[in-house]
């Protein structure tokens, strides 16, 4: 089998099945409201089938979870042999449309092509061609789905049948959820050659049966809630301008042109593709979980890269979704004041891992072994609280970018100045130290736990306190906020005392310009030399990590790349914890090696060539051997920063958005990024 990317375009060449989840996700087509994996049209997949954004329910262990929909492209074919001779398949990310080609044993020609309109947010629309010397049968079903619960060994069942009902060409089906809300599924077939449709049930699956030689047939799938309306349109071609034409237009907004290495240049186009897929533009807010809409990993479940790692690529180049991504904050902005209060601190404590609803979702144990009741102990859900400085982070660098005061106004204030108060009650004064110390979190580098003054905490603490100050400081006498900050009851007493704070966080010890990732890490014992740049430890290795100068992925180099964004940061300081964390790190996860690749490429080392082409592995070469879990959102934020924040060379200093890009032969990128109601045109090489 052979993947192939090029600027604007994905093949994939040939077939097997043991790596046809993670084939699904690339090929995964979505519209911001309903994502339908990729998986092969005519192959049976464990991995197949559909998402819509914020569907949750309720679920044991990890609370409540997206929920798996019935597959919307699974067209099955009787009587042709179960060999494929033959097959291509290709994404078209100008127009997001999706085709595939195939021969089958017996000389039996499939061909089709999809798409998840980007207008009529709630269909999935296929053309399908079927050829065979004999005649036979494609089946267009709809299969009840389960979700995945522990491992391969156990399903959950949260959509019940209630009711099928057949048109003449149409069949219609209702499902109830466990909490008593309804979803239903329409599929309509407008035949051109083949058979009457013939419809079948059976206990977990309904639709047609068409017969014939030469089978052609458009697929109409309609997705979603009880009391949404549907498109009326049938016609294949009128849906298909339509959509071409609506993608067509997103991509001229932000006018990605890419050249230089093939690759380079494709993985680039890809990363964004599958992010604009994120975007409804018809809705309020956007709840976009870590693996998109592209598979089940986490659970859908929606963490700080949501917010921090796709500000840059959302608040520069589509500034509209970036505000539905905070207003999905400031909606369950009630929730996190509770989950303050309600573990003994003020102001607002976000959860770590999020839903629908806003509250915490992090299971506290994991089964691992069904048979022996062995479980994981998480303490994520209780410790890795810079998630709240994060989202105010990324909330700061949305407003730098548009200067949307009337956020602001109905929200952004209120959200600064209550993960504020978070903070000032989080912190303990410590006499030894003469400093505010924050203690018991998990930073980024998740193997170690409970430590005290994780440097990338502290700092984000200490950034949003003054962000915070500073806004207040800023509205003081603005008639426009009065109301507002009576309403929170805010003083400039009180933003003082943010600064007090702040100035006196405590931020890490120093062995030179090297600063400590948390307290104790220096006198930690060395860990076995990291001799691959991706490494996955083994639960030993785990046990062993926790006590050694080890780390997961960019911590405190994260903390030092934020600061260049945020106006330029000492060129020195991030030189001296690149070279000493970089050797450290195992990138286990994958929101690292984006991280190290901007650090290279602002320190102009010529390392940043190899790591960028790796982090555009992560998806494209399913480099940590959990794709067919979904799209890695946050990773795709992070190669979108490589190239703004790096190749680009764009920083926000004050009021002043500045440049110092790159030129590379091996990635040449032009753009027009949004800036302050404009659109300005940049890129990393001079016009020859």
């Amino acid at each position: 089998m052979r993947v192939k990317v090029r600027p604007f375009s994905l093949e994939v060449e040939g077939y097997e099945a043991d790596k046809e989840g993670w084939i699904g996700t690339l090929l995964t087509l979505a519209n911001g409201r309903i994502g339908v994996r990729g998986d092969l049209d005519f192959a049976p997949s464990s991995t197949a089938g559909s998402y819509l954004a914020g569907f949750y329910e309720d679920v044991p262990i990890w609370r409540r979870e997206l929920v798996v929909l019935p597959r919307l492209n699974g067209n099955y074919l009787v009587g042709a042999g179960s060999q494929i001779q033959h097959l291509v398949r290709r994404l078209d990310m100008r127009e997001g449309l999706l085709r595939v080609e195939g021969v089958l044993q017996g000389g039996v020609s499939y061909s089709s092509e999809s798409l998840a309109h980007l207008l009529y947010r709630n269909l999935y629309a296929q053309r399908i061609n079927v050829v065979s010397g004999s005649e036979m049968s494609l089946v267009i079903g709809v299969d009840d789905p389960l979700n995945p619960f522990l491992g391969s060994e156990t399903y959950y069942e949260h959509l019940v049948r209630a009711r099928t009902d057949f048109g003449r060409d149409e069949v219609r089906v209702s499902y109830k959820l466990r909490d008593g809300r309804e979803l239903w599924l329409r599929i309509i077939v407008k035949i051109q050659e083949g058979s009457e449709p013939l419809p079948f049930v059976t206990n977990r699956s309904s639709g047609f049966i068409i017969k014939g030689k030469e089978i052609n047939v458009t697929k109409l799938a309609l997705l979603g809630a009880a009391g949404e309306s549907i498109p009326d349109a049938r016609d294949w071609e009128d849906l298909r301008r339509s959509h071409v034409e609506a993608w067509r237009s997103r991509w001229d907004r932000i006018g990605l042109e890419v050249s230089g290495d093939e690759y380079m240049a494709g993985g680039v186009t890809f990363y964004a593709y599958h992010l604009l897929q994120l975007i409804d533009d018809s809705v309020e807010e956007l709840m976009i979980s870590t693996r998109g809409l592209h598979g089940h990993g986490y659970r859908g479940h929606i963490f700080w890269d949501t917010d921090l790692y796709l500000a840059s690529f959302l608040s520069l180049l589509y500034p509209e979704a970036m505000r539905r991504v905070l207003e999905y904050r400031c909606r369950t902005l009630k929730q996190a004041m509770e989950y303050a209060a309600r573990t003994g601190f003020m102001g607002a404590r976000f959860p770590w891992e999020g839903v629908d609803d806003g509250y915490e979702s992090t299971p506290r144990l994991i089964p691992t072994d069904l048979t022996q009741c062995k479980c994981v102990e998480i303490l994520t859900g209780e410790q890795e609280i810079h998630v709240t400085s994060d989202i105010a982070l990324a909330l700061e660098f949305y407003y730098r970018v548009t200067r949307d005061e009337e956020f602001m106004r109905k929200c952004g204030l209120k959200l600064l100045v209550e993960t504020a108060r978070f903070w000032a009650s989080r912190v303990t004064y410590d006499e030894t130290k003469e400093s505010y110390s924050i203690r018991g979190v998990i930073g980024p580098d998740e193997y170690h736990v409970n430590v005290d003054d994780s440097y990338y905490t502290n700092y984000t603490a200490k950034l949003n306190l003054e962000l915070a100050a500073h806004h207040v400081e800023r509205v003081l006498g603005d008639d426009r906020y009065k109301e507002l900050l009576r309403d929170l009851n805010v003083s400039l007493d009180e933003a003082e005392n943010w600064r007090r704070i702040a100035s006196r966080i405590f931020l890490g010890r120093r062995k030179g310009k090297v600063i400590e990732e948390f307290s104790g890490f220096f006198d930690l014992s060395d860990f076995p030399r990291v001799n691959s740049l991706v490494r996955r430890l083994s639960m030993e290795e785990l046990s062993q990590a926790a006590k050694s100068k080890v780390v997961k992925q960019a911590d405190v180099v994260l903390a030092l790349v934020l600061q260049n964004i945020f106006g330029g940061s000492n060129r020195d300081m991030l030189e001296a914890n690149y070279d000493y964390y970089f050797r450290l790190t195992t990138n286990e996860s994958s929101l690292s090696l984006p991280v190290y690749t901007l650090a290279a490429l602002l320190l102009r080392k010529p390392e940043w060539e190899y790591l960028f082409r790796k982090s555009l592995e992560t998806d494209l070469e399913n480099l940590y051997a959990n794709s067919d879990g979904g799209f890695h959102v946050a990773a795709a934020g992070g190669i979108w920063m490589v190239v703004l924040h790096g190749l680009l060379g764009l920083r926000i200093n004050g009021d002043e958005l500045e440049q110092e890009p790159l030129c590379s032969d091996a990635l040449r990128v032009k753009l027009r990024v949004a800036w302050r109601g404009k659109r300005l045109e940049v890129s990393n090489c001079r016009e020859k």
